[in-house]
């Protein structure tokens, strides 16, 4: 492994995440795509992991206080099982299924977020009306689950789900969030360790510029808070995002 490598993931998650701080949305879920075209994803997942972790942990201690305990064990519940689908899948399939999912998913989130629309956000106390509805998104919970399991990048579906729960009072919103993934991030952290993830120099350098990429996110998104407009950047790096998910799908398909 170059020094390249580990340069070109600090930058990917710098600049990825100084983005997301400013639209609102996973920073790996950008930084993904981007980095498998240069190395393979089971190089850098494990970086994610200890990035996820750190980063939780930031969120969890800020909004701590803003916690509903006895939902937020129903909810890790629900989507530490789906991470363990995604464990399962990330340590033993091969990588071209692993990018053709990969891909399919960055589509997806890339096409629902260019065309959403505000709403659907119930209120405190509010219960779905018709059960298919409630069902729907437990499925995106555990969706989530999965994914974050596998790529650490789940990030988007569970915004879906908290945003409609939640969505009432952001900092309830926000510390729900991100104590979940806090909490699956000891189990993917966890799993990689069992794993030997991080017996080699490769994967502690990429982890250590992956910390280092996330404290430079932070900076620069104080820097430009407020001076560029969310809203264009959002359809730029979704229509970018479609791009790379194109890119990551024909690179799956030439080593079928």
């Amino acid at each position: 492994m170059s020094f390249l490598t580990v340069g070109i993931l600090f930058l990917s998650v710098m600049f990825t995440f100084t983005i997301a701080g400013i639209i609102g949305f996973g920073g790996n879920l950008m930084s993904t795509p981007i980095l498998s075209f240069f190395m393979p994803v089971k190089t850098f997942i494990p970086a994610f992991a200890v990035i996820s972790f750190c980063n939780s942990l930031y969120q969890f201690i800020t909004y701590r206080e803003y916690l509903n305990w006895p939902k937020l064990l129903r909810i890790v519940a629900i989507s530490a099982t789906g991470s363990c689908i995604g464990l399962w899948a990330y340590n033993n399939l091969p990588e071209v299924k692993l990018k053709l999912i990969l891909g399919f998913f960055v589509m997806a989130m890339a096409i629902y977020n260019l065309s959403k629309s505000d709403g659907g956000v119930l209120a405190e106390g509010e219960k779905d009306a018709n059960i298919f509805v409630k069902i729907f998104y437990l499925l995106i919970l555990f969706c989530g689950g999965i994914i974050q399991g596998a790529f650490i990048c789940g990030g988007p579906l569970f915004v879906i789900y908290y945003a409609r729960y939640f969505g009432y009072n952001r900092k309830v919103y926000l510390g729900m969030q991100w104590t979940m993934v806090f909490m699956n991030a000891w189990l993917i952290l966890g799993s990689n360790i069992m794993h030997g993830a991080y017996n080699n120099m490769q994967s502690i350098l990429l982890s250590v510029a992956g910390v280092l990429g996330l404290l430079g996110a932070i900076y620069w998104q104080r820097r430009l808070a407020g001076k560029i407009p969310d809203r264009t950047l959002f359809k730029i790096v979704n229509i970018v995002l479609c791009l790379c998910a194109i890119l990551i799908l024909y690179q799956a398909y030439t080593k079928m």
